[in-house]
C-alpha cells in the first residue's frame, strides 16, 4: 500500500447528523429549553399550555440550525473545490521538484565522473 503524503484522509459524515449537530450549542440548548418551559410551566390555574410560543420557539431553532448548516456547507464546498483545484498543480510542482532533485545528483555524478577521467583525481 502505497502512501501519498499530500493525501488528507476525509470521513464523510451524515448531512443530517451535522444538521442536528448545529442544535448542540449554547444558543439552541437555550432555545430548547426556553421552548420546553413554554410547555411545562405554561399559564397555570388548569389553563391549556402555551403552544404558540413552543411553536415559535421550535422554528426559530430549525431557521437558526438550517442557517447555519447551509454556511457550513457552502465553505466545505468551496473549500472542496479549492483543494480539487490546487491538487494538479501540486502533483505538477512535486514533479517538478523531483526531477530538480534527479538532476542535481546526476550533475554531482557527471562532475564527479568527469574529475576522474580528465583530472586523474582519486577520491
Amino acid at each position: 500500500m502505497t502512501r501519498n503524503l499530500n493525501f488528507f484522509h476525509q470521513t464523510q459524515e451524515s448531512k443530517i447528523l451535522r444538521f442536528f449537530g448545529f442544535m448542540w450549542n449554547t444558543l439552541s440548548l437555550v432555545m430548547e429549553a426556553v421552548a420546553i418551559m413554554a410547555i411545562a410551566l405554561a399559564n397555570g390555574g388548569g389553563k391549556p399550555p402555551d403552544w404558540q410560543d413552543f411553536v415559535g420557539m421550535v422554528c426559530l431553532l430549525v431557521i437558526d440550525s438550517t442557517i447555519s448548516f447551509i454556511e457550513e456547507n457552502n465553505a466545505r464546498n468551496a473549500a472542496a473545490a479549492l483543494m480539487a483545484g490546487l491538487a494538479s498543480k501540486t502533483k505538477v510542482l512535486k514533479l517538478l521538484y523531483w526531477f530538480l532533485e534527479i538532476l542535481s545528483v546526476s550533475n554531482l555524478l557527471i562532475s564527479f565522473l568527469l574529475m576522474r577521467v580528465f583530472l586523474k583525481v582519486i577520491p
